[in-house]
């Protein structure tokens, strides 16, 4: 294990990494019910289970491209997941091994250039999962967000219109009492805040947006909300987090990363006060940048502010 000082809001933070790196980590989930972190390397096509009771990481690898998990209500170790083709089941046993990875539906027949990027499930167990623009250079605005609810023997998505179209849809987080839901497409380096409707799901009318500054590398990414209900998001090729209050539209603290390609985050552990952290290796430039540096590695930051729990998808 290393650290490094990560500095912030509520003193000096130390930011624990790993040794193991992937390719491009993401998707962190943590389970109340296991009290483990589930997160992906999209690229390296494995699911990696982190038991921090132990300090161990285990990896399995998976037959496709997955970028997003949920945990479902009904079965502990079964996931919705987002993928390259639509949307599948994930079943893991326990301690991380890969039981089925069975396809259901594709919502974007008609895209075979774009695959599911990040997802979240809101408190009423439906999943927020959005697509992204999967080539170079990216399709503008050839991507959507979808709910997704389950419509036995499978699923339906509905497409949320009041985003618009998207490029890499990404960061998803609501407000505490789900009146409001945060919103990231990457390529426009904003936080969008919309109304949300608790009761049916829908996304309402668009109330505000942060912009990035200029002077602030990076674009965002994967976001998560503390129970003081400031957002924290990750800044790729930006290689920090930041702590933002949604209602001020102002930065409260940023937190230096030690590598470049932070991709996303969540709170778990006992008192959802540790931040997990996910990260890249990056290509090309990027990754000579990132010589020297734990690209890739799954990082924990630990802060005095509490997160808020993960919500799973009512199956």
């Amino acid at each position: 294990m290393a650290s490094v000082d990560g500095g912030g809001d509520y003193g000096p933070a130390v930011v624990t990494r790993l040794e193991d790196a992937v390719k491009l980590g993401e998707g962190p989930t943590w389970s109340q019910r296991t009290n483990r972190l589930y997160w992906l390397d999209i690229e390296g096509h494995q699911l990696h289970t982190f038991d921090p009771s132990k300090n161990s990481d285990a990896s399995v690898k998976l037959p496709g491209l997955v970028s997003c998990l949920a945990e479902c209500e009904s079965d502990t170790g079964k996931f919705i997941c987002g993928t390259d083709c639509g949307l599948a089941w994930l079943k893991v046993t326990p301690d991380g091994g890969l039981a089925t990875l069975e396809m259901v539906m594709n919502p974007e027949p008609f895209a075979p250039t774009n695959r599911f990027n990040d997802g979240k499930c809101d408190c009423r167990g439906r999943f927020y999962a959005g697509t992204m623009s999967n080539v170079r250079p990216r399709v503008t605005g050839a991507a959507s967000l979808y709910c997704i609810t389950p419509r036995p023997p499978g699923l339906f998505a509905k497409r949320v219109d009041s985003v618009g179209a998207v490029t890499v849809s990404n960061g998803l987080a609501w407000s505490a009492d789900s009146s409001k839901m945060y919103y990231i497409d990457t390529p426009t380096r904003k936080i969008q805040t919309f109304s949300f409707d608790v009761e049916s799901g829908e996304v309402g009318s668009k109330l505000g947006e942060f912009v990035l500054p200029a002077d602030i590398p990076g674009s965002p990414d994967g976001m998560t909300i503390d129970a003081e209900g400031k957002l924290w998001v990750a800044l790729f090729r930006g290689g920090r987090i930041i702590r933002l209050d949604p209602d001020k539209n102002a930065i409260v603290s940023t937190h230096m990363m030690p590598t470049p390609h932070i991709t996303s985050c969540c709170f778990g552990g006992d008192d959802l006060r540790t931040l997990y952290i996910t990260s890249a290796i990056g290509s090309g430039v990027d990754a000579q940048a990132s010589q020297g540096t734990p690209a890739g590695t799954l990082m924990a930051l630990h802060t005095s502010v509490q997160g808020t729990p993960m919500h799973t998808f009512h199956d």
